[in-house]
């Protein structure tokens, strides 16, 4: 039988190790780096190429995670648009919807995005263990996700987007 003494001791000890090892890490990173994925690009827009790992390279990329029939993706699109008209470099990725409904929300709402396809197969919403829709991802011209919130954009995350995207790009 452990005395109450141990038993504290213990606790306390399970409970300092994780706090050091969260901030060991920085919050803004979660040190995951993309390898090779296939999205399917979304017909109906020939001119816009699916995202693709080589289309990310060297450059400061927002991957937004979205589908027409999430209404809290309808709420963050304003914001998407707005970073988009400010030269922010937007990839869109359509989760668990048809092709023919994600074109019709892009052309009816705007379409903010420089890349954009599908993932209904999954193999990038996987890589990235989404939680959930929408998600947005920062990344970085190495392909690391600097950046991530799994809440839909308002101001403050887009205030805060911006400033992590200026800190990247010097």
């Amino acid at each position: 039988m452990i005395g109450r003494r141990a038993f504290l001791a213990n606790i306390a000890a399970s409970v300092a190790v994780p706090a050091f090892a969260r901030d060991a890490t920085p919050l803004d990173s979660n040190r995951t780096v993309l390898g090779p994925f296939r999205v399917e690009p979304l017909e109906g827009l020939a001119d816009i190429p699916a995202p693709t790992l080589e289309a990310l390279k060297d450059q400061v990329t927002v991957l937004n995670f979205w589908a027409s029939w999430c209404q809290a993706c309808r709420e963050e699109h304003r914001y998407l648009v707005d970073l988009q008209s400010k030269g922010v470099r937007i990839a869109g990725v359509a989760v668990q919807d048809r092709a023919e409904a994600a074109l019709h929300y892009l052309e009816k709402a705007g379409n903010p995005y420089g890349l954009v396809g599908l993932d209904n197969k999954r193999e990038l919403v996987t890589m990235l263990s989404l939680r959930s829709i929408p998600q947005t991802f920062l990344i970085s011209p190495h392909c690391e996700v600097v950046w991530e919130t799994d809440e839909g954009l308002d101001n403050g995350l887009a205030t805060e987007l911006l400033d992590k995207i200026g800190a990247i790009s010097g």
